[in-house]
């Protein structure tokens, strides 16, 4: 168990808004319930035209701590660069207003950042659920083991995932937002991944579910079950990332697995021309990070390559039986 130390750390919540009237009242109740102090909950409206304002303006009446934050439709990453911007915590935690958190998550992230000052970035995992918040069997991202998470290239792997297990110290965030509104619309956690690998931020992965990751048709990951749509949309936003920050060079591993996949479902064959041409995309990529000395992420990448060349209908199988879309 990690000991923190005496002193605490302020905790700001940003909450990401639009059109989730149903569910942000059990967000913004996730928080308040915590079991560590949080001194902002900032909600960010990204021009709704559901209910949600009143919703969040209810809730805001009776806590000081929660504050409503309004503006016209801009995209995710401009909801969150707005409410970063308003918010003075010396811990900041990301919240999707469709997910909640367990009520001990933001004390377990205080407890990280005490315990270890060099340590910018928490990330955790979620147990995915129904729009009901009935459980759905998969817990989402699948690594193994409490660690930290070091190196310039991390962010050729998932290092933070998704917005709702994403916790910052501020010292990293202020390098990180803005986050590019015009590329990030939809994504910015897949931004804030990459991101805190090619500033080569210490990180650490906590083996603990500290929230629910709501799945339902509305939303932008669940692709209204339709997994191809799901995977074109992570492989535009990885594009999109590389356009903003080329991470010199370097490709994240799992973009090429994805890119054969993609072009396998759109062809049904394993042989075709754009495959061989990902092919030896991918394995000049392999061939520079060995050439950088990178020789475990190059052995990644062509483990992933093959997979995603030779195995395709395997990643659809698994994908569909998790009933849940993640980077894997």
């Amino acid at each position: 168990m990690i000991q923190p130390r005496a002193e605490g750390l302020t905790v700001s919540v940003l909450v990401a808004n639009f059109n989730y009237g149903r569910f942000l009242g059990a967000a913004i109740e996730s928080v308040l319930a915590q079991s560590h102090p949080v001194q902002e909950i900032l909600i960010c409206d990204d021009g709704s035209t559901d209910d949600s304002c009143v919703v969040a303006e209810r809730y805001a009446a009776r806590h000081a701590n929660v504050k409503l934050l309004r503006k016209t439709n801009g995209g995710q990453g401009s909801a969150f660069n707005t409410a970063f911007a308003a918010c003075s915590g010396q811990a900041v935690c990301l919240l999707d207003s469709d997910d909640v958190l367990a009520e001990h998550k933001v004390a377990r992230v205080v407890e990280i950042f005490t315990a270890m000052p060099e340590v910018g970035w928490v990330r955790h995992k979620l147990r995915l659920t129904d729009a009901s918040l009935t459980p759905l069997g998969a817990v989402l991202p699948t690594f193994r083991g409490s660690r930290k998470v070091r190196g310039k290239y991390a962010h050729l792997e998932k290092t933070v995932t998704f917005n709702t297990a994403v916790s910052l110290r501020r010292e990293l965030a202020e390098r990180l937002f803005p986050i590019p509104e015009h590329a990030f619309r939809r994504g910015p956690d897949l931004y804030l991944d990459f991101m805190c690998g090619v500033l080569g931020a210490t990180g650490y992965s906590l083996d603990e579910e500290l929230g629910l990751y709501r799945r339902h048709s509305a939303q932008v990951s669940a692709g209204g079950g339709d997994f191809q749509a799901a995977l074109e949309g992570e492989i535009g936003m990885t594009r999109a990332f590389l356009s903003v920050e080329p991470c010199q060079g370097y490709i994240p591993t799992h973009l090429y697995k994805h890119e054969l996949i993609a072009a396998y479902m759109r062809s049904g064959r394993i042989l075709d021309r754009r495959r061989l041409s990902l092919c030896a995309g991918g394995l000049a990529s392999a061939s520079r990070l060995a050439r950088e000395g990178s020789a475990l992420l190059a052995l990644l990448q062509l483990t992933k390559l093959a997979y995603g060349f030779l195995l395709p209908r395997s990643w659809i199988r698994r994908q569909r039986k998790r009933n849940a879309w993640c980077v894997a």
